[in-house]
């Protein structure tokens, strides 16, 4: 196991880090220089898929997109996945850990990977902006939360 950490009677683990999918396409020509704007696009999913009671595999897909004056110059596509040991927590708890700190521990490889990536095709300079999947998370149960409220206030009236 690469992380271990013991919390009174629970176990959280990252067993297995791995990079699953890394594709770059572009239609520019070595060393063309860019002329336009641009704009860069990123779009991110996961996927989580329980392996055990205990073990999880999340996944964490990133797509990145380059318009040049409107034209998409390049893509890319990097996912990695993590097997993360979960014990002694509630499920709640648990959803928590793996959509919150497992994504946190699997988006730097990404965001490494694809600067990587887009310097070796001559794109210098990308680097994806710091996300706290913690504060993501935080936020869409807050507006789950207040959705719910409203919904029971319409149905109590």
């Amino acid at each position: 196991m690469q992380f271990v950490e013991h919390h009174g009677s629970s176990t959280f683990a990252v067993e297995h880090i791995c990079l699953r999918h890394a594709e770059f396409k572009t239609v520019r020509e070595p060393g063309e220089l860019v002329e336009g704007q641009f704009e860069t696009k990123a779009r991110i999913s996961n996927e989580t898929v329980s392996l055990d009671d205990d073990r999880h595999s999340v996944s964490l897909i990133v797509n990145v997109t380059r318009l040049e004056d409107e034209t998409e110059v390049f893509s890319c596509e990097v996912c990695y996945t993590g097997v993360f040991l979960i014990q002694g927590l509630s499920d709640e708890k648990g959803h928590e850990l793996l959509m919150t700190r497992c994504l946190d521990m699997l988006y730097p490889y990404i965001s490494s990977t694809i600067a990587q990536l887009a310097s070796q095709a001559g794109f210098q300079g990308l680097q994806l902006v710091p996300i706290s999947f913690g504060a993501l998370y935080r936020s869409e149960q807050r507006e789950k939360q207040q959705w719910e409220d409203i919904q029971d206030k319409v149905v109590r009236h």
